[in-house]
């Protein structure tokens, strides 16, 4: 799976019906600014689908520190490095980010704003030494049923997002800076409304990888595995979760279920 890589024109308007804000603001959480949130590839593996928090935690979590250990003949190191700090409003919005090497380099910081209906509107930063700025536009179009996101100085690069009738995003289109296909998601959704499985397409329109995903009776997602092209077991991510439901650790397996890393995130919460 390839590393997470997640304007303008009219405003909105704000007579939309009651359908059209439905399909507008129930997916808008997974609208993040497209970079990795520190977690190994397997939870959602783009950032355009990874909620900051869960909902059930929203306004609790204020900030999370991920800690990333190997694993040697067996054996957990007990040495961690710090891969990444997140910051978080009291509305459970991604406010500030940063990611970090195994040697403690920066490669990402970055901040985070939003609009009313709590979609990210501007993300700005420092990208491996290089500042970055990002000014987000969103448009849905009433005709096809999808919303699109682009760049306000290049609208070329987008997104295009496709729901289900209960605002699920079930597929993503994402266009590179000269308007070809990169990639295309497609996502299919349990009964309880939780990802199921995702497929990921390149931009010829071939199957990559697919991702499969697994709950417990609270619809904790407790593993993922992820196969390759040819339908082969490549990973699978297990997750472990604290008593008030925030992810705790996510231990990273081979296909033979051999430890690979653990990944242990230490939380401070609002008071």
């Amino acid at each position: 799976m390839q590393s997470p890589i997640r304007i303008q024109s009219k405003q909105f308007n704000r007579k939309l019906s009651a359908t059209k804000v439905s399909l507008l603001s129930i997916p808008l959480l997974f609208l993040t600014c497209p970079i990795s949130n520190g977690f190994p590839q397997g939870y959602f593996p783009d950032a355009t689908l990874a909620k900051p928090i869960e909902l059930s935690q929203s306004g609790k979590v204020k900030f999370r520190e991920d800690w990333l250990y190997s694993y040697e003949n067996g054996k957990m190191s007990p040495k961690g490095f710090k891969i990444a700090y997140d910051r978080f409003d009291s509305l459970g919005q991604k406010i500030e980010e940063a990611n970090y090497d195994l040697n403690g380099k920066t490669l990402l910081e970055a901040t985070y704003s939003y609009d009313e209906w709590g979609r990210e509107i501007q993300c700005v930063g420092i990208r491996n030494q290089r500042n970055f700025y990002h000014r987000w536009h969103y448009s849905f179009n009433d005709s096809s049923k999808t919303l699109e996101k682009f760049l306000t100085n290049n609208n070329k690069q987008r997104w295009i997002y496709r729901f289900d009738s209960f605002g699920n995003i079930r597929e993503e289109i994402n266009f590179d800076e000269d308007g070809s296909v990169n990639y295309t998601y497609k996502i299919n959704y349990t009964k309880f409304g939780k990802p199921a499985e995702l497929i990921e397409y390149s931009g010829t329109g071939t199957m990559y990888e697919k991702w499969i995903y697994l709950y417990n009776d609270k619809f904790q997602n407790i593993e993922v595995m992820q196969f390759n092209s040819e339908g082969e077991l490549i990973k699978k991510y297990l997750n472990k979760y604290d008593s008030m439901g925030n992810r705790k650790e996510v231990i990273t397996l081979d296909n033979l279920d051999k430890d690979l890393e653990r990944t242990v995130s230490v939380y401070q919460f609002y008071k």
